[in-house]
């Protein structure tokens, strides 16, 4: 798939990503709010690249749980 000349990513990526960051996330980042705004950004760049694209699925499988009322899907 592309998009404006770019291939988008698609699930397999995500779930890389996401087990890349859960992995990294007690190492190097201690403070849970600072892992906790890497993810918010790797979400709105990814919702930006998919549409489809779960934030909250994203932010669970990288071991946060947000409480899902009033959080954009």
């Amino acid at each position: 798939q592309t998009k404006k000349g770019c291939l988008m990513m698609s699930r397999k990526h995500y779930i890389v990503q996401a087990k890349l960051l859960s992995e990294w996330r007690e190492r190097f980042y201690p403070r849970s709010e600072e892992f906790n705004s890497l993810v918010d950004d790797f979400c709105r760049y990814f919702k930006r690249d998919n549409s489809r694209f779960d934030p909250v699925k994203f932010r669970e499988a990288c071991g946060i749980a947000y409480l899902t009322e009033g959080v954009k899907r």
